[in-house]
């Protein structure tokens, strides 16, 4: 598990893999290995619901600064063939952003004080411009029949601002890309798991001017509900400020920042339909950083928590 939110928390990416023909499901009840196997059809569709809710608390210069943003993700995953040596590529497009966002609890009428959405950006111009980008990017993924990504590339669907261009290719990398894939091919191991057993992942990547995180995360096969198995997770996470050459509006100096109690999730597969069903995350992050900006240093005592829900769905979500 990784956290979503510093930049553009669109990342809970779902669904994908074929069904690989072979063995039948184990059954669970016995404590024998579960096969986590993926099933899906060639140019059929995924459709997934991402919904992150994330809470800042900061101390900037003796002042107590709050955020609440809750943001949803819409996404359409579509198979579209498979080479010779069975490796499946699949397509992730960004359909829609929904954004709501409180700076320090002020709300304008009853509404958030910043709301955007990309199918209605109405007058807020300056964030239909960031998201430009985005909204109908698509992110492609070639997969082994292990469900290791061989292959990760971001597609960008226009050029976008200017100013936010260098900030976006230096986010969403190929190795970005390529983690947001892991965070769910990475859940379920390719040889199965029997109850109780568990495995590691690590991941690392860098978010450019912001730093860079290593997440060291321990998955645990929980259980068998119907058609549905458990995956729990726990994670444990380190950072890293960037170096000094790093480019942006603003610098960080020095940073401390380490997961909380909270850091964990539970994803569920649904054996029958052959993909995830649905996922719940939560992670807290806490620490300090120190930050320049026009050559002056400010330290931050930085609190945050989010929530990450993801559905899966066969038909494209009501939105």
């Amino acid at each position: 598990m990784v956290p979503r939110k510093l930049v553009v928390p669109f990342v809970a990416l779902a669904v994908l893999l074929s069904s690989l023909g072979g063995s039948a499901q184990t059954d669970a009840t016995k404590n024998e290995p579960v096969r986590f196997q993926w099933k899906f059809e060639k140019d059929k569709p995924f459709f997934e619901e991402s919904v992150t809710d994330t809470k800042h608390e900061m101390k900037v210069m003796g002042m107590d600064v709050k955020q609440h943003q809750k943001m949803t993700v819409w996404t359409r995953l579509t198979p579209t063939g498979r080479d010779e040596a069975r490796n499946w590529t699949v397509v992730r497009k960004i359909e829609r952003i929904k954004m709501d966002l409180e700076i320090g609890g002020v709300r304008v009428g009853g509404a958030p004080a910043v709301s955007f959405d990309s199918d209605n950006p109405g007058a807020n111009f300056t964030l239909a411009r960031a998201y430009a980008p985005i909204i109908g990017s698509e992110s492609t993924y070639v997969l082994s029949p292990e469900m290791r990504i061989l292959k990760a590339t971001f597609k960008k669907s226009q050029p976008g601002d200017p100013a936010m261009a260098p900030l976006i290719d230096q986010i969403l990398n190929e190795q970005a890309v390529k983690l947001m894939g892991e965070q769910v091919f990475g859940v379920f191991p390719a040889q199965g798991a029997r109850k109780g057993e568990t495995w590691k992942h690590e991941t690392a990547y860098s978010m450019g001017p912001i730093g860079s995180y290593r997440m060291a995360s321990t998955h645990t096969y929980d259980s068998r509900e119907g058609a549905v198995d458990r995956v729990k997770v726990e994670t444990a996470m380190t950072y890293q400020p960037p170096p000094a050459d790093a480019k942006g509006g603003f610098k960080i100096k020095r940073g401390e920042l380490t997961a909380g109690t909270e850091a964990s999730a539970l994803f569920r597969f649904n054996h029958e339909k052959g993909r995830i069903e649905d996922s719940d995350s939560t992670m807290d992050i806490r620490g300090k950083l120190t930050i320049e900006i026009g050559g002056m240093e400010t330290e931050i005592d930085l609190f945050q928590i989010q929530k990450v829900v993801v559905k899966v769905s066969d038909a494209p979500p009501k939105k």
